[in-house]
């Protein structure tokens, strides 16, 4: 079992595709706190996973700063 937090694999998973640094800790630790507010017996963290991957996308679609590149110059 894990402890009262979000899914860790998931996670580190949304780490690995933000802007490294501050920056993507910082809307990581934003989701964390948000997953802590909705109480125990809920559905947090199917909530979390979704909300992880629309920021994930939200980046690759936008290019929001990660270093990976698509072959031809845009973000992955």
């Amino acid at each position: 079992m894990r402890e009262d937090g979000p899914p860790p694999r998931v996670r580190a998973w949304l780490l690995r595709r933000l802007p490294p640094g501050a920056r993507g800790a910082s809307m990581v630790g934003d989701l964390d706190e948000e997953h802590g507010r909705f109480p125990p017996g809920t559905r947090r963290d199917l909530w979390y996973v979704w909300e992880a991957v629309r920021l994930a996308a939200h980046y690759r679609l936008r290019g929001g700063g990660g270093g990976r590149r698509w072959p031809g110059g845009r973000h992955l």
